[in-house]
């Protein structure tokens, strides 16, 4: 009511002052701008008309016009104006305007449009800040005694008004209404359509007396929209005070359906529409009753009320209920409550302050929710008595409600209870659910503030897998947890004290304060942690090889941790685990994905950090068993991580600088120095190691995806050895830039070999490597190597760096490999020198030291049983498609130990992924030569490989045999060729898929000594001095010899193997190699030549057999030649060898050797035919 007589008084004033202005000035345009900005400045509203016309009669009457009125819409509304009105009429009489009570006879108002808009954040257009006008709409000072303007007579033609809500829908309203108004009373004839829908509607009011003077007023009003009907009626005692009015109001109409659909209303029930309300004057106060059947939805409040303004003395029973929910939510803006039937009952009870709520139940599904309340006083309401309980059997019913995850289910009961003792509220609470539960003890304090409650929480659980999901994380944890804290409200602040969280092997006491403005906003904690497990407790996120790096001993930690505009701080890190501390700062900004830190490092042991079981096996584990320390800064975000300040020392071993890791991109600038590196190597031949090797080092580099920039890359021994690099090197799309110089110095090659195991000569060796490049290459011109009187030197020339295309040409005047033999015969012999094998006991009682020994005896013979000699290396040449490559390398002369070789070729190529060697060729002083050429070629599922191999003139000497120098010409030369191809992911799937043939001719020659002094091999050794029967001699002549093996699917056969005839013998021999088992079997018979007194049945002409494996062969002597009828054809398997006509001297003549390699000669052919079928096959 009070913004109503506001209107009306403002209506007032500005009909006096319309008048007014009317009888001061003529100036009517002037007038009409300064009506218009008062009216904008009243409404906070642009308003604007074209016309203002005030026509003042002779009987004193004055007739105002305005035309094309616009009101503008608020800010933030686009669209037409608030209002348009065609024009508007107002007739009255002066004296009736200006003595006593204003009255107007007649207001036109013609085609008003309005246009209402909801706004999407519930603010409509339609609100006005009157209070905020300027001061020329002032209310008058005193209170009004009955309405300020009496109307006799109002029309309004042809209303529109379109209303749009918050969902944009829009609805409309088209009328026409007429009011008149005389002594007897008031009427408003409303007709028209709301929404295309037919509208009828009447309103009375009492007498001209009773609406002047805003008492007794008697309302009436009987409308109908479309077949919808309601009827009311009221009384109001007096309208300034509406406090005790008596209403009846019945609603009625043939469905819910049709009435939501004529209101274009969303459709939330069925069935008939019956409202009634009812305001009845009692004995003492009014009584109230609302009685209602929304379809299927019902609802009775029924009670008394003694004021229905302030409510003060309330008495009401409320009962509601409905078959969904769901349905009337979203009908009043409340989506996702699940579509099950509820009910709702209780009483309300308001006595001034005193409020009480009893018997209360709200049934939601099968949610239920019991409570009782009592507020002594409305103004301290958390100074309650409160009882409440709820339980649901399925919370999964209501996730989206709640929001709860998808997992989230089963049943929850809660219990709250209030009770207050007038100063303070004590509150017990008991939240119950299948993940947990959450109790609440304590005190409520401060009144609304709640400044000095106290609360002492308990939660715990068997799963915090689950308590993670509710926060929408992973269920990383699957233990039971438990979490204690207590509670308490400051002015500014929320404290936690007392805390205690337990979870899978972690204790964590904690303390924290959060401001009670924005919690989420900033916080401060204290943390002391122990955690039993590390390695276990990160097992959800970390796994393999990176898991492992977890320690796994008790770890103990504390800090403070600060939360402040989107920045964690953790100071006073403290970390202790065993003997090892770590301390330090560290800050973390999630929103830039940033870790910065300062952090310091103190221990006695490096293993309890590191698992011994990672280290490489080169590194002794014994050296990490001393005390260490490291400080350094870091930081670590999406641009990559940075180490400044780095000092690590591990005994002697020190490492100082910077490093930056970023995409694509490395930068280092360390110093790295160690009193002694053969200590922190497993070094096999410790006796060798007479003198520490100091070492330091400084590395001063960058390198990205195009280019390498070694600022500086030194490492230099106190015994004068020197590695140095410096310079540019690019490799992005051209190598324009590069500039890089290499340089080693090493005075003892051999002590440096001893850090990487390898058995050196004790020789000095030099390197120089200068690389330049332009657009198109990167260029060593200077490339050179120097060791004694062993040189080589060469050029380097790479093109196109995106794939790159190596030239490489070495040349060198000699290489000397001597000093290389001397090394390999100190190891011979120091690997040769074994102590004498003790005596064996005599047994007696073997007992378990006993048997243990024999049982490790036993497996260590088993093993060297199935030890096989074709390793299960890996073959990979993936790596070839990387580059191309042409490779030529040549030696003028190359010294052996006993041999001297020169003219040295090699001519290979890369390409396409191919590696073929073109040609491979060795000269000897003596006239021999070898040559041979081969490929290896990457496929889809293994790899490819061929191998052909040419020799003539050479004279053959197996390394370390005992034949001097001087007696190498009189060798027997011999000749040969082969082929052989397969292909394999290994060495050993290599020889089990392999082809070929080799070819084997000896001429004539001279051996000096026995014939078994040819062969350095113990096992060959001891088979030939088997088959040599003849006496010592000084000399052996070989008259010829001859061997073919033919190798199928990785079986080696030949028929006959070999053939040597000498002067005095011819041996003869046939069998075959298993390559996939190793196993072999071969025979061999010696066959004296004539003149020499013997038989060839004497027991000198024996038959020797070779069976077993490569690893472990085994020899037979029998002298009768049964081995071949019959026991060692057995034991090989049933291998079918020979006849017995093999071993019958007469067949051995002097043409022996050239039928065995004219019988070999079809295999031969065929072999080579095979080969270049693969050949083709493989390298298109």
């Amino acid at each position: 009511m009070r913004s109503i007589s506001k209107i009306f008084v403002v209506t007032a004033v500005l009909i006096s002052a319309l008048v007014a202005g009317a009888l001061i000035t003529k100036e009517s345009d002037f007038f009409r701008d300064f009506v218009a900005q008062k009216v904008s400045q009243l409404l906070q509203r642009n308003v604007t008309f074209s016309n203002l016309d005030i026509d003042i009669d002779i009987d004193q009457s004055i007739n105002i016009t305005v035309t094309d009125v616009a009101i503008a819409q608020p800010a933030g509304f686009t669209g037409p104006a608030f209002l348009d009105l065609a024009s508007a009429e107002l007739h009255a009489s002066i004296p009736d305007l200006l003595l006593g009570q204003p009255k107007i006879k007649s207001l036109s108002l013609t085609q008003p449009k309005l246009h209402l808009i909801q706004g999407l954040e519930g603010h409509p257009n339609w609100r006005f800040d009157l209070n905020n006008a300027p001061a020329t709409a002032v209310a008058p000072s005193k209170p009004q005694k009955g309405i300020p303007v009496f109307l006799e007579y109002a029309d309004i033609e042809d209303l529109q008004l379109t209303l749009i809500d918050n969902q944009e829908k829009v609805r409309t309203l088209r009328v026409d209404a007429t009011l008149e108004q005389d002594s007897s009373g008031a009427k408003l004839a409303v007709i028209g359509d709301v929404n295309e829908a037919p509208l009828q509607a009447k309103v009375t009011a009492s007498s001209a007396d009773a609406l002047t003077s805003l008492t007794d007023v008697n309302f009436g009003l009987d409308m109908n929209l479309g077949d919808v009907h309601l009827e009311g009626k009221a009384l109001v005692r007096d309208l300034r005070a509406p406090n005790t009015p008596q209403i009846e109001i019945v609603l009625q109409g043939p469905s819910v359906e049709y009435f939501t659909e004529l209101l274009k209303l969303p459709p939330f029930s069925q069935g008939a529409l019956d409202l009634s309300i009812s305001v009845q004057p009692g004995i003492e106060q009014m009584v109230v009753r609302l009685d209602g059947l929304v379809g299927d939805f019902s609802g009775v409040i029924s009670g008394t009320v003694n004021d229905l303004r302030t409510l003060t003395d309330v008495e009401l029973a409320v009962a509601v209920s409905g078959p969904d929910i769901g349905r009337l939510a979203d009908l009043l803006g409340a989506p996702n409550f699940p579509h099950v039937p509820f009910s709702a009952t209780g009483k309300v009870k308001r006595n001034q302050q005193r409020l009480n709520v009893s018997e209360s139940r709200i049934n939601i599904g099968r949610l239920q929710i019991a409570a009782g309340l009592d507020i002594p006083n409305l103004e301290t309401p958390i100074q309650a008595n409160l009882s409440a309980q709820a339980s649901v059997p399925a919370i999964e019913r209501y996730q989206d409600v709640l929001q709860l995850p998808e997992d989230v289910k089963g049943a929850v009961t809660a219990q709250l209870t209030l009770e207050t003792d007038k100063q303070n509220t004590k509150l017990s609470s008991l939240i119950t659910t299948e993940y947990g539960e959450l109790k609440a003890d304590g005190w409520l304090r401060g009144q609304r503030k709640l400044t000095g409650t106290s609360l002492t929480l308990a939660a715990k659980g068997d799963d915090l897998g689950t308590l993670l999901m509710l926060a929408h994380q992973k269920p990383s944890f699957r233990d039971r947890w438990s979490l204690n804290t207590d509670l308490l409200v400051t002015n500014n602040d929320i404290e936690l004290s007392e805390g205690k969280l337990v979870v899978e092997g972690i204790s964590s006491d904690f303390t924290a304060k959060f401001p009670r403005k924005d919690p989420a906003a900033n916080f401060t904690t204290a943390q002391k942690m122990t955690v039993a497990n590390p390695r276990q407790t990160l097992s959800h996120w970390l796994h393999g090889n990176t898991l492992a790096l977890i320690p796994n001993q008790t770890t103990t930690g504390s800090f403070r941790a600060d939360w402040s505009e989107g920045t964690l701080n953790l100071q006073n890190l403290a970390i202790a685990l065993a003997k090892t501390e770590i301390q330090g700062a560290v800050t973390v900004i999630p929103k830039q994905q940033s870790v910065a830190g300062d952090l310091k490092l103190q221990g006695e042991n490096l293993t309890e950090l590191l698992p011994t079981t990672l280290l490489p096996p080169e590194i002794p584990q014994g050296q990490l068993d001393q005390p260490l320390s490291a400080t350094s800064k870091f930081t670590v975000n999406p641009k990559g991580v940075e180490v400044k300040d780095l000092k690590l020392q591990i005994g002697d071993l020190a490492v100082n600088g910077d490093a930056q890791f970023s995409k694509g991109t490395v930068d280092v600038d360390a110093m790295f120095a160690v009193e002694n590196a053969y200590e922190w190597v497993v070094i096999e031949n410790v006796t060798a190691l007479t003198e520490p090797l100091t070492m330091t080092a400084k590395i001063n580099l960058s390198q990205s995806e195009s280019q390498a920039s070694i600022r500086e890359l030194t490492l230099n021994t106190a015994a004068g050895a020197t590695i140095f690099s410096k310079g540019e090197l690019q490799f992005g799309e051209n190598f324009s830039g590069s500039d890089l110089e290499v340089r080693l110095d090493l005075p003892d090659l051999q002590r440096l070999g001893w850090l990487a195991n390898l058995a050196l000569p004790k020789i000095p060796l030099k390197l120089e490597a200068l690389l330049n490049g332009d657009e198109s290459h990167l260029i060593a011109d200077t490339l050179a190597v120097e060791s004694l009187d062993s040189e080589f030197s060469g050029q380097l020339r790479i093109s196109d760096p995106s794939h790159p295309n190596i030239q490489l040409a070495l040349h060198s005047s000699m290489i000397d490999l001597r000093p290389l033999y001397a090394v390999e015969t100190t190891t011979t012999q120091k690997a040769s020198v074994s102590p004498a094998a003790p005596a064996q006991p005599k047994k007696k009682n073997r007992g378990t030291s006993g048997l243990r020994e024999e049982n490790a005896a036993a497996k260590k013979k088993k093993t060297a049983r199935n030890k096989r000699v074709i390793p299960l290396a890996e073959i990979n040449l993936e790596f070839l498609q990387h580059f191309d490559a042409d490779i030529n390398l040549t030696t003028d002369r190359l010294i052996g130990r006993k041999r001297r070789f020169g003219n040295i070729e090699l001519i290979s190529h890369v390409k396409d992924g191919h590696f073929i060697v073109d040609r491979a060729v060795v000269k000897s002083e003596s006239g021999g030569r070898v040559e041979l050429s081969g490929f290896g070629v990457p496929g889809i599922d293994e790899q490819h490989f061929g191998l052909t191999i040419e020799g003539e003139n050479v004279r053959p000497l197996l390394p370390n045999s005992t034949i001097e120098v001087d007696d190498l010409a009189a060798l027997p030369p011999a000749e040969f060729s082969g082929e052989l191809f397969g292909s394999g992911n290994t060495v050993r799937e290599l020889a089990q898929n392999l082809n070929g043939s080799l070819q084997i001719a000896l001429n004539a020659g001279v051996i000096p000594g026995e014939l078994s002094g040819f062969f350095t091999n113990d096992f060959l050794a001891e088979l030939v001095s088997l088959l040599d029967v003849v006496e010592e001699e000084e000399v052996t002549e070989l008259r010829c010899g001859a061997a073919f093996a033919e190798v199928h699917n990785g079986k080696v056969k030949g028929d006959p193997l070999a053939i040597v005839i000498s002067d005095k013998l011819a041996i003869v021999s046939k069998g075959q190699i298993n390559l996939h088992t190793e196993k072999l079997f071969l025979a061999f018979n010696t066959v004296p030549q004539k003149g020499l007194g013997i038989s060839a049945t004497t027991a000198f002409n024996p038959f020797v057999g070779v069976a077993g494996t490569l690893a472990r062969p085994q020899m037979s002597l029998d002298p009768e030649g049964t081995i071949v009828q019959g026991g060692l054809a057995v034991m090989t398997g049933g291998i079918s060898l020979i006849g017995k006509g093999f071993f019958d001297r007469m067949s051995v003549g002097k043409k022996s050797c050239a039928k065995a390699a004219a019988k070999a000669e079809k295999p031969r052919q065929a072999s080579r035919q095979a080969f270049e079928k693969f050949r083709k096959a493989v390298l298109p």
